[in-house]
Order: structure tokens, then sequence, then C-alpha cells
């Protein structure tokens, strides 16, 4: 079957009557078509939105080998779409969408809808996300507004598909895709739930680090980088002991984005060695790579 055809009729029978079992694992086909369903749905229904969260991260690693399992859709809604009634009559009109006996929004994919994806839908400005959409700098809809007002991009047009049919879907900006989950993180949890989702995360910023860095997008402010900075120590010492450590791919990519390797992180790599060096700007460390060079590295106090 191909994924990107349209879901056939069901024997007569009524579209949204027929039972649906939700996905846990769907393979990156399924989930190529259900965005192009969403994305069918948000034209013809006329309304905005954008991939975030893992199906974002996995978009932007494309069809490599899955290091992480995209389990929901979340996507970004406007206001006058995230109002119960609004939903509901979306959902009612289109025959894609169903709701699961455990209310749970499903997109409907697989041999006559029979499979569900499990859809979560967030309002703009919640969840640590954007408060509107901003297009892309290349998109016709960027504006003279946007420009008077320096607004940056709060998504991008990704291209996902199979050969021969590809198509372009809204995607959070990978930076702010990171900048949501590194703050989502739940360091302090007892909860298994919690650990599990922050694991999830934590891979998820990875690929958002590295679409961020492969696209060219501007590092953060230093405003937001002094916020973020103090909690990356602890936030990489948690991932190290769930065993999704930071490696070096993985700083190189945090300080091109603008952040600084902790001090602590640098002592205990192998690849350098740092001397501690008397400053009036804060402890400064010498760093000498591997390759004899030396460089200065800076830390808050």
């Amino acid at each position: 079957m191909s994924y990107l055809a349209p879901i056939p009729s069901c024997h007569g029978q009524p579209y949204n009557s027929i039972p649906v079992t939700t996905v846990d694992d769907p393979t990156y086909l399924e989930l190529i078509y259900a965005a192009w369903l969403i994305e069918k749905i948000a034209r013809e229904e006329k309304f905005q939105y954008v991939f975030v969260g893992s199906i974002a991260a996995r978009f932007q690693r494309g069809d490599s080998p899955n290091d992480f399992t995209v389990k929901t859709i979340e996507i970004l809604l406007e206001h006058k779409l995230y109002d119960n009634v609004a939903m509901w009559n979306l959902i009612h009109r289109r025959r894609e969408l169903t709701i699961t006996a455990r209310d749970q929004l499903v997109v409907r994919v697989g041999a006559y809808g029979s499979r569900g994806i499990i859809i979560s839908c967030i309002c703009l400005g919640t969840d640590g996300y954007p408060n509107r959409f901003i297009p892309p700098y290349n998109s016709g809809l960027h504006t003279r507004e946007h420009i008077a007002q320096q607004l940056e991009p709060t998504f991008r047009m990704v291209p996902i598909g199979t050969p021969g049919r590809i198509f372009h879907v809204p995607v959070i900006r990978w930076r702010l895709g990171f900048h949501q989950r590194f703050l989502r993180l739940d360091l302090g949890t007892t909860d298994k739930t919690i650990h599990a989702r922050n694991k999830s995360d934590i891979v998820e910023m990875k690929a958002f680090l590295e679409g961020a860095v492969n696209d060219g997008e501007p590092p953060f402010s230093r405003d937001v980088v002094g916020l973020l900075q103090r909690r990356l120590e602890r936030v990489a010492d948690y991932a190290k002991i769930k065993g999704h450590k930071f490696e070096g791919k993985h700083w190189e990519n945090l300080r091109k984005m603008g952040f600084r390797e902790p001090a602590r992180q640098i002592q205990r790599s192998s690849s350098v060695a740092a001397y501690p060096v008397t400053s009036h700007a804060g402890p400064v460390y010498l760093l000498r790579g591997q390759d004899g060079t030396y460089r200065f590295l800076y830390v808050n106090p």
C-alpha cells in the first residue's frame, strides 16, 4: 500500500465508526502519511499549525536509523482552534480523525484507517513554545511588519515524503525545539514515567541541536544563554547517569549555539587538560587540546 494514497472507504460504513487501534511504535512511513493527512486537513480547513516535539526531531533526522520512538504527534495550534467546540466540529467533519474510547485524538493510518497515531494538541504560547507563528525569512508570508519588528521565524518548512512524492510541512525552528525540551526536563523527579520522558527529551535535544547547526541557525542570545548555562551542568550530569552522555560532537554543537562547556565536564574529559588560572573576571581555565593548542574557558561564578 502507498502511504500517500487516499484512505479508501470501508464498505459503506460511517468512517468515524470504524474501530481504531492506536500505534505505539509507528514506522517512519506511517509518520509521513500522518503528516501528509494533517497538512491536507490544515490546508482545506484553513488553519495554521506547526509540528513540535518528537516528530519534529524525527523529521530533522530523516529516514535514518531510528534512535528514538515517536509515540505521539505533537502539534502547536493557533488559539481559535484550541477551543473545545471548534476542535470537536473539526473532528466531526474530518474522516481522517477520530476519538478513541480513552478520549484520545488520533489520525488514522494503515489499511482502511484501522490504525491510529495519537495527536497531542498544544496551544500557542504554552508549554514553553512561542506565542505566535512567524514564517521563515524566505517565505512570501514573512511580511514587512515582521522585518520592521525584527521578528525571527518560529518555524521552518521541512521537505519530507517518499522518492517522487515530496511535500513540505511546518516544523518548529530547531533551536526553539531544543529550548523547549531543555526547560521541560524535570531533573528532580522520582516518577519513572517522567524519567522515561526525560531520556526521550535528551535524545530529541541532541537532534534539535544538530539541525540548528547544520542549517546555520544563529546562536542563542547572550541573555538566553545566561539563563540556561547554569542549568546545563546539571542536565549533562543527569544525561550521563541515564546513559545518554553528551559526547564531543554534542558539546561542539552547544558551543556553536552560544553555550560554554562546564568546567567540570572538561576536567572529566580525556581529550583536554584543564589548568585553573587566577582572573579578576571570575573562574578561568586554560585548556590544552590534543593538538597542543591552548584556549581559555571563562566560567560563570
